[in-house]
């Protein structure tokens, strides 16, 4: 996906084009968990703490900070950071 975007659509809006990348990976996902979850949720604090976290900054802010990093340098150079999270 990011060769192809590095190419095809580096000219593009990053916010649509992060949008789309996370409405094809949201349909995947929630027809995978509808296939083999249970379906029970407990909702508190923790969770929507939680959850907000993990889409609002892991995801989203994550993922429009590659799509910059693409749009602006070298795919050999954006590639190697990814060397560098830990395990």
């Amino acid at each position: 996906g990011t060769i192809w975007q590095k190419r095809y659509a580096s000219g593009g809006d990053l916010v649509s084009a992060t949008m789309w990348q996370y409405v094809g990976g949201s349909i995947v996902m929630i027809l995978g968990s509808l296939a083999f979850e249970t379906r029970a949720v407990t909702v508190n604090g923790e969770l929507i703490f939680a959850m907000a976290w993990l889409v609002l900054v892991l995801s989203v802010g994550a993922i429009f900070l590659l799509m910059v990093m693409i749009r602006d340098g070298e795919m050999s150079k954006v590639a190697s950071l990814f060397y560098l999270v830990p395990a």
